[in-house]
């Protein structure tokens, strides 16, 4: 398999991967059907199997509800170019809040007289 991205997915990332026919992917069709979840957009990657005549295009996601992965996923295998679909759940990534800031009150400087 040859990865035309070198980097790797983050691991723990929620991902869809989408593999069809080398000749038959349709990265514009696979676009417009992304293009609601654009924001979360984390990473692509693209690769092809030579020897087994297919494209897979891998993208991972930030913080998207994994409801909405599986029916983009469903969306996209009604497509005849699609030969399949993978949804990986991985976890969504960790909210870290912090105590609210109070700032100490001032001293009240008052007139001597």
């Amino acid at each position: 398999m040859t990865a035309h991205d070198q980097e790797a997915l983050v691991v723990g990332q929620r991902q869809l991967n989408v593999r069809a026919e080398i000749h038959n992917m349709r990265v514009a069709a696979l676009w417009q059907v992304l293009m609601p979840i654009a924001g979360e957009i984390r990473h692509v990657k693209i690769s092809t199997g030579q020897a087994r005549d297919h494209a897979d295009f891998t993208v991972s996601f930030g913080a998207i509800p994994l409801a909405t992965l599986h029916t983009i996923a469903a969306r996209l295998n009604e497509m005849t170019w699609v030969t399949g679909t993978t949804v990986t759940p991985g976890r969504l990534p960790v909210q870290t809040t912090f105590p609210a800031y109070h700032s100490a009150p001032r001293p009240v400087c008052r007139d001597a007289n």
